[in-house]
């Protein structure tokens, strides 16, 4: 009986041991949890191996292939590509493995912009317009919208594509609801489409209609100068050199204002044009109101 009862104990011992053994297993292979081995790769950017981080959030997302959590990884892969490592290639291929991942997600969106930037820098421009297309019919509120409509018009002059950049800013120009941060650029972006086409009084309107509507605008010492710049171009050597003195106290740069005054100054010495205009005399109407603004 004695010798049963020992067995037993033996027996139970056995299987408690070899429960322990089980639990032990895992235990000295555990890699963490997802947010633990999420810091843990984060942790590799800060001792300078940006290649270790991205190999550590690999293996993260192919242990939670499943999980809608693996877009803000691969968002975070591209953002350590593109700013850690310089590689915008890789940087997009990442960004569009977020979007493809886990689509209406906001790591996805935040992807998708990234990617448009990029895109805009590596002058792939259709691509850019296809992605701020897409950020704008999601669009999640007005102000988004907004946003977007206004580096989507980027785009569009950075590709020489003027027209269909004022297209986009029109809207935003006639709408009054527009909130002033939007406007005053939506004014200032009119006024450069005009101005790389080479319409400089049309450019002279916009600028002018920022600086009337929005006198306090952080972009306001820009407008002037582009103002001067478009002036002078018209031959009104007089109200370029006022706009541009006017740029003078506010503008970062002392030395683009004294080359834009020297400029003015060297075709103001110049003999008269044959066209018998005479400078400071705009033919656009100004007085307090300046020149005025047309439709886009």
């Amino acid at each position: 009986m004695k010798k049963n009862s020992r067995n037993a104990m033996l027996v139970c011992l056995a299987m408690l041991v070899s429960c322990l053994a089980l639990v032990s297993i895992p235990t000295a292979c555990h890699r963490g949890t997802f947010e633990e081995q999420r810091a843990a790769a984060e942790a590799r950017i800060g001792v300078g191996d940006a290649m270790g981080a991205v190999k550590a959030y690999r293996s993260l997302i192919r242990q939670y292939a499943t999980d809608d959590r693996r877009a803000e990884l691969l968002l975070r892969i591209g953002d350590i590509e593109s700013s850690v490592m310089d590689d915008p290639q890789a940087a997009m291929a990442s960004y569009s493995e977020a979007i493809a991942a886990v689509p209406l997600s906001a790591a996805a969106q935040i992807a998708r912009e990234r990617r448009a930037s990029l895109r805009e820098e590596r002058g792939e421009f259709n691509g850019a317009i296809e992605d701020y297309s897409v950020l704008l019919k999601y669009a999640v509120d007005a102000a988004t919208s907004y946003r977007y409509r206004i580096l989507l018009s980027g785009v569009y002059l950075s590709s020489g594509d003027y027209r269909q950049a004022r297209v986009e800013l029109k809207q935003m120009i006639e709408d009054a609801k527009t909130p002033s941060e939007f406007r005053e650029k939506a004014y200032f972006l009119a006024g450069e489409s005009f101005f790389l086409e080479g319409k400089t009084q049309r450019a002279a309107e916009y600028y002018q209609a920022l600086l009337n509507e929005f006198p306090k605008s952080v972009l306001a010492p820009e407008a002037k100068l582009h103002l001067a710049s478009c002036l002078e171009e018209l031959g009104y050597l007089g109200p370029a050199r006022e706009v541009t003195k006017g740029a003078a106290k506010d503008y970062p740069n002392k030395d683009v204002v004294n080359a834009r005054l020297k400029s003015i100054d060297e075709r103001g010495s110049m003999p008269p044009s044959p066209t018998g205009k005479k400078a400071g005399t705009p033919e656009t109407a100004q007085g307090k109101k300046g020149l005025q603004k047309k439709t886009p």
